[in-house]
């Protein structure tokens, strides 16, 4: 599937893992969390709970799975446009660590979509096909009035949502 202005290459993961800001939220307490890296002239540092990203940043995503075994991550731009971040090329959802914090294989280029944006990692046990979750992001969104930042659940079972939020100027 073709995405409009995202391209996926690949970073090596920051070594030493960096200490992280708390940029990851939880929907539902106690489970998965999901944080952002950012790849610039002093290497791969976390991104700052106030920092604004640009069109053209390289980013990255490490994760807590919180005993869960695949996921999928989408992300929702300043336009509303919904895009399958990872597993990339994949038709569904992609093996991850069950425990300890890791990096997400490759990184992604921000496109030139300014405003809020929202990342959501669905955590699963079982195989999820990416067009199901990109599907029940889509009508997540339109249940909650169009506000991407209203979004408490997608409705698929078996899944744990965890979320992040940044500003592209």
């Amino acid at each position: 599937a073709a995405v409009a202005g995202l391209a996926v290459v690949n970073l090596r993961p920051p070594s030493p893992e960096p200490e992280l800001a708390p940029r990851g939220s939880l929907l539902k307490g106690g489970g998965p969390s999901l944080k952002m890296m950012q790849k610039g002239p002093a290497g791969v540092l976390p991104v700052g709970p106030d920092q604004a990203l640009h069109a053209g940043d390289q980013i990255q995503f490490l994760y807590h799975a919180a005993g869960h075994s695949l996921v999928v991550v989408v992300e929702v731009d300043g336009t509303g446009a919904v895009t399958a971040l990872q597993p990339g090329e994949h038709p569904e959802s992609w093996p991850v660590q069950a425990s300890g914090t890791h990096v997400l294989p490759g990184s992604v280029i921000l496109d030139e979509a300014v405003g809020p944006e929202r990342v959501f990692a669905v955590f699963s046990d079982a195989p999820l096909p990416v067009e199901v979750v990109v599907e029940a992001v889509k009508g997540a969104i339109k249940a909650a009035g169009g506000d991407p930042r209203k979004v408490e659940a997608l409705g698929l079972d078996g899944t744990v949502l965890a979320v992040l939020d940044f500003l592209k100027v």
